[in-house]
């Protein structure tokens, strides 16, 4: 099958839908599918067309509005989009997160081409926000021939449906998976864990590993870490960046905290490993989540979780490594202190039959083959609708 992924979202970025594509892409490509991807400019290197692990990605030079995604061109891109497809028989074309414009935009021409098409969406969004609710009106119009939604996990489902109005019988849950090359079954830590740190060092070491925005929890995180750090045996590596990082540097400079607690900023994805690995606890402050990647590679590179019970993050209760804080400082460094006493293992043989990207990628295509033969046609009513909604989306969509 000759398939397309579309994205804002894609290495060497890093983050949840940018790991997916990835291993998902390496995964149809050892399936013998042809692959290419779709995605913006990163910088001088990642520009342009480039050859990788067997498929093709073009690194488009698009302006960016905010977040890491690029301006909506409106029917300017269909040129270009049409030109790609064409160029290499595109039969699918999958686009990954529902809030990122080169995904409305290429299913959007996929569909008016007559192409099959298939949405990840990777979010729980709020109603709330009249940014939100633009962004669903116009989604539910972009994506009104679209032939399969998966979503990462049932809170994920319910909320897109919610959002998209679509037929449930078009939705599939399909987890996110983890490659078991970089991140280390828990029988191996304490091999590789002698290979980082002095083995007489009795400090607790903890992991954060987040983009510092309200929705992962950063203030909560801020009011916690003096609590956590009370403790004067824990220690905190904080990996990523943010717009919030500065509070999280003046609570450290507030309370003295430059010994105890380290902003490392964002490190290249293939480092992450080893901090998860001389890592004790991974903590996870975040108030919305569809999946959260970030847990599942914490497990198996054996650090036990403490982390809010948020969305599609109950999927996880059933490991024994993972415990669950209220959204509240004080009971997340009660955890903190509660679960560095406590030694448990777990079956990680479950998470690596589970959580497979083979698996992960046979279950996608099955998704694939049930689409029968697409019968779209060009609607121009829709598209007039389309293209108002679109200038509007392009002032507001940037509060997102």
């Amino acid at each position: 099958m000759n398939i397309a992924f579309i994205s804002d979202h894609f290495y060497p970025g890093i983050g949840e839908v940018e790991s997916h594509l990835l291993s998902l892409a390496n995964e149809f490509v050892k399936l013998g599918h042809n692959v290419i991807v779709i995605t913006r400019k990163y910088n001088s290197i990642y520009n342009g067309c480039i050859k990788m692990n067997g498929f093709l990605v073009y690194y488009l030079d698009l302006p960016i509005m905010i977040n890491d995604v690029t301006w909506p061109m409106l029917f300017s891109g269909y040129l270009f989009y049409s030109k790609i497809f064409t160029k290499h028989k595109i039969e699918l074309v999958h686009g990954q997160q529902s809030t990122s414009t080169m995904c409305i935009e290429g299913i959007f021409h996929a569909n008016n081409m007559g192409i099959k098409t298939v949405l990840t969406d990777h979010s729980i969004l709020e109603f709330d926000k009249p940014e939100i609710l633009l962004l669903s009106f116009v989604s539910r119009i972009v994506f009104y021939s679209l032939d399969r939604i998966i979503c990462v996990s049932k809170p994920g489902m319910e909320n897109t449906q919610i959002r998209l109005k679509k037929e449930i019988d078009k939705f599939n849950i399909i987890s996110n998976g983890i490659d078991f090359r970089i991140f280390y079954p828990h029988s191996l830590k304490g091999n590789i864990k002698s290979k980082f740190i002095d083995q007489n060092d009795k400090m607790i070491k903890i992991l954060v590993c987040t983009r510092f925005k309200f929705r992962k929890g950063i203030d909560l995180l801020i009011k916690a870490i003096p609590l956590i750090c009370a403790n004067k045996n824990i220690k905190i590596d904080i990996l990523g960046d943010g717009l919030l990082k500065q509070d999280l540097i003046q609570v450290i400079e507030d309370y003295e905290l430059n010994d105890h607690v380290k902003l490392l900023g964002s490190i290249p994805f293939e480092k992450v490993p080893d901090y998860m690995k001389r890592s004790d606890i991974l903590l996870n402050t975040s108030l919305t989540e569809c999946f959260c990647m970030v847990i599942l590679e914490g497990l198996v590179s054996g650090c036990k979780i403490v982390t809010t019970n948020v969305g599609g993050v109950d999927d996880f209760k059933k490991f024994k490594n993972v415990f669950f804080a209220l959204p509240d400082p004080k009971d997340i460094a009660d955890q903190i202190f509660k679960v560095s006493k406590i030694d448990v293992t777990d079956n990680y043989d479950v998470i690596i039959k589970e959580y497979d990207w083979k698996k992960i990628a046979l279950k996608t295509i099955e998704v694939y083959k049930s689409i029968e033969a697409s019968n779209k046609k060009f609607i121009s009513a829709i598209n007039k609708k389309l293209l108002l909604l679109l200038i509007i989306f392009m002032i507001f969509f940037n509060k997102i």
